[in-house]
């Protein structure tokens, strides 16, 4: 048993541990439980959480869990249950990203720890508490995180340590193992003056180099401040666009011009081996939220053709590829939305323009824009609808998707326009089509209602497995790094503002104007706004220490509140480090200060990299198919020709003689599974249920009474096995599987049994050594063996190896 958190509590037991970290997973945690006996009071303290805090969508809410987990602990009773069960096994903590440990997940640590150095004298090993966080880079308060915590439970460890005589190791991490000893000198600079205080409780911020010899170059920009306030744009402009002055558009234009510049001259940049061209994967873009720099750097990038992952996180409704598909839907749900219709007419998928569809929409009095398109709008785009409306009552949603996608070429169409980051949303829309069928009945106005009220939005994976360049907030860029990483969001913002609730001793408290504030909520909103404002110069840091060899900064924006801004703390920490000033790139007004040590601007020795463009496809995939392959039909081990009776064979019209062989083989399947005594009255049930002969109850348990045949109906033995191998399929009556020895055993019901082996009807065989073959194929190395059981004697009869396998051999199928 176990408990785990994300981020910040480490796995202290494995087993269900391993459970709570797949929340989705209840019956994995069930079985969990069950097999567990060491916590299953607490385990069962865990269920009971997940069950009342679980979300619609079956999720676990881990606050409410750890809660809980932290309640359970603080109970006398069940918290001395507990640490007595855990002491018997618990020897080591580990706390990994302690800075971003909530304080109620610190009250689940400090339990276990309270038991962890109780000095019983009955351990002979040392335990330990291994806890490893970094306070400059405590970003999440949103989740929780409280970097004052982290020195409290330090104290507190100490203390804990002090009582049985073991010395705390406190340890500080200087070296980088990242980062050119450029970009960190700038760190210390920048954390040196105006922002030491905030990072790390008046505790200077060095850093050394590990690399000390890499190259590496700071870069910043100048600042571009906002022009005078436009003219306010014409009434009936529809439009809400910046003007193409827009500090973020210009400063957006730059950076992209200037990656362009890169990758097409070959820049270098260090690699393992040497120095080495830059890729569109060693560009890291981070801004601090996803507003209109982040949006205008993602244009401008795609406008000069560099290959972009799009943002790291993705509303799903909000991306164009899935309005537009879910326009159709909503039209093919209701035909009277002309909204709706006129929105997927505009979509890449019909492609009509403004003044085609002006031309269908204007004028047309109380008729639907549906009826209109039919008559007089193009051909194609109306066969096509009428083709999605005709199978809307059949296909469920993502059978539609798929329809619309696939069959109409819509997925081509919206990657065309759209680009390559459009996929994504694409898949995760079907992906909810296929969940939400799982849910309910699935219709196409119950998906539509079931997706606006779901508000999805999908995490992108923005590591270097793709070769593009990565435009991400700094939060989501926790834990990654590149060689380039470009911060175009440092212009001043706005002071963290409070809710009209201030949190003060867990309580919370309705806050008014701050003139009216008591002292005590003037006091706490203070404390509160120090702490945000805290916070965000440690997100500054954990973004200039993204980098591995070249940092930009720059930024754009109002010159109001420069003065507190990033661009102005990297800029005295520049001046400080003594930059030299360069052109700016871009044409941008002013010059730009660097710091550099042997990294330079110089594309690499040779040529520049080849790079495709983007969106080329090679020549194949537009080529028609050829000619597959022939495939031969599977070989049906009844109809390889040959006799199936000896001639003469005593029997009934065929008719009667396949109703006897389905009664045997029913009889042969169900007696062998009741008890003895048993058999002969389910047998006469049977019987009756197929209306056969109730004479053949007599011959089936006469089979079964066979000793020679008792290993084929044990218990342990299969029936009606089905198979396909060597191009062969088929179904065996019974089959024994030991370690060393296959046992196949078809049943018989003729009348007539031969005298041995070699009588055996041709036919027979030959379905017998197509067996052999199967078998022997699927199970290599293994003995197989190959029986007759003819039910009207019963007698047993092994065939040789051989004699089938020869019989298979003269085959001729048949259909």
């Amino acid at each position: 048993a176990a408990i785990a958190a994300e981020p910040g509590l480490a796995t202290l037991i494995p087993a269900l541990g391993a459970a709570l970290l797949d929340l989705r997973n209840r019956r994995l945690l069930r079985e969990v439980l069950d097999r567990t006996a060491i916590l299953h009071r607490f385990a069962r303290g865990l269920i009971d959480g997940y069950e009342a805090a679980k979300d619609a969508a079956g999720l676990l809410d881990f606050d409410d869990l750890i809660g809980r987990a932290a309640d359970l602990l603080e109970h006398a009773d069940m918290a001395a249950w507990v640490m007595w069960k855990l002491d018997q096994g618990l020897d080591h903590i580990l706390v990994d990203e302690a800075q971003d440990t909530s304080p109620r997940q610190w009250e689940v640590i400090a339990a276990l720890v309270g038991a962890l150095f109780q000095d019983d004298g009955r351990r002979d090993r040392p335990r330990t508490l291994f806890v490893v966080g970094d306070e400059k880079q405590s970003i999440y308060s949103f989740q929780g995180a409280d970097p004052a915590r982290f020195a409290q439970m330090r104290d507190m460890f100490d203390r804990h340590l002090a009582a049985i005589g073991q010395p705390l190791a406190r340890g500080a991490l200087t070296h980088s193992f990242r980062s050119a000893p450029p970009i960190l000198a700038l760190v210390d600079a920048v954390f040196a003056g105006r922002r030491g205080a905030a990072v790390q409780a008046g505790t200077p911020v060095s850093h050394t180099a590990f690399f000390d010899r890499r190259p590496g170059r700071v870069e910043l920009w100048p600042y571009l401040p906002k022009g005078p306030a436009p003219d306010a744009p014409p009434w009936d402009d529809p439009r809400d666009q910046p003007l193409a002055e827009d500090p973020a558009l210009v400063l957006a234009r730059a950076i992209a011009g200037e990656i362009a510049d890169w990758l097409a001259r070959g820049r270098a940049i260090p690699g393992p081996d040497g120095p080495r061209a830059v890729r569109p994967g060693d560009i890291l873009i981070l801004v601090q939220k996803r507003d209109k720099i982040a949006r205008a750097v993602l244009s401008a990038l795609k406008r000069r053709g560099v290959p972009v992952a799009g943002s790291d996180r993705m509303d799903l409704t909000q991306e164009l590829a899935v309005q537009d598909l879910l326009a159709i839907l909503r039209f093919l749900a209701v035909p009277e939305d002309d909204l709706s219709l006129a929105c997927a007419l505009r979509s890449p998928i019909f492609g009509l323009d403004e003044d085609a569809l002006f031309a269908l929409a204007h004028g047309r009095g109380k008729r639907l824009l549906w009826q209109v398109l039919r008559e007089s709008g193009p051909p194609g785009v109306a066969a096509v609808l009428t083709d999605l409306r005709d199978m809307a009552d059949y296909l469920r949603p993502y059978e539609m998707l798929d329809r619309i996608l696939i069959r109409h070429g819509g997925r081509r169409a919206l990657l065309a326009r759209l680009g390559a980051e459009a996929e994504e949303a694409i898949d995760e829309l079907l992906d909810q089509a296929i969940a939400y069928e799982g849910r309910a009945v699935p219709t196409i106005a119950g998906f539509l209602d079931w997706i606006d009220a779901a508000d999805i939005a999908v995490k992108r994976e923005m590591d270097r497995g793709r070769d593009l360049v990565r435009v991400m907030t700094i939060h989501g860029a926790k834990g990654l790094e590149a060689p380039v990483v470009i911060l175009p969001d440092t212009g001043p913002r706005r002071p963290p503002q409070d809710g009209p609730v201030i949190p003060l001793d867990g309580v919370g408290i309705w806050s008014g104007p701050a003139a009216s504030d008591p002292a005590v909520v003037a006091s706490a909103k203070h404390a509160r706004g120090v702490a945000l404002t805290e916070e965000r110069d440690r997100l500054l840091y954990v973004a200039l220490t993204r980098a591995e060899s070249l940092l930009i900064v720059c930024g754009g924006g109002a010159e109001k509140g420069y003065d507190t801004s990033w661009h102005r703390a990297v800029e005295l920490a520049m001046i400080t480090l003594g930059a030299t000033a360069d052109t700016a790139p871009g044409g941008l007004p002013g010059p730009r200060l660097v710091l550099d040590t042997g990294l330079g601007t110089d594309p690499v020795a040779g040529p520049p990299p080849a790079t495709s463009a983007a969106g080329a496809l090679p020549a194949w995939m537009h080529a028609p198919p050829g000619a597959g392959p022939v495939r031969t039909p599977p070989v049906n081990p009844s109809a390889l020709g040959g006799p199936h009776a000896l001639p003469g064979d005593m029997g009934d019209d065929e008719a009667t003689a396949k109703a006897r062989g389905v009664a045997l083989h029913l009889l042969l399947e169900r007696l062998p599974e009741v008890p003895e005594p048993a058999r002969r009255a389910l047998g006469a049930r049977l019987l009756a249920q197929a209306g056969a002969d109730p004479v053949l109850l007599d011959e089936a348990l006469g089979v079964l009474a066979l000793p020679a045949a008792a290993g084929f109906f044990a218990p342990d033995s299969l029936c009606e096995v089905p198979f396909a191998a060597a191009g062969i399929e088929g179904r065996l009556d019974r089959l024994v599987v030991t370690q060393a020895e296959i046992r196949a055993l078809d049943l018989k019901s003729n009348r007539r049994i031969p005298d041995g082996p070699e009588a055996v009807p041709e036919g027979i065989l030959r379905q017998m050594g197509a067996y052999q073959r199967a078998l022997e194929t699927i199970y290599p190395g293994r003995t197989v063996s190959v029986s007759l059981l003819w039910t009207a004697g019963p007698c047993l009869m092994v065939l040789p190896r051989d004699l089938v396998l020869g019989a298979f051999a003269r085959a001729t199928p048949t259909s």
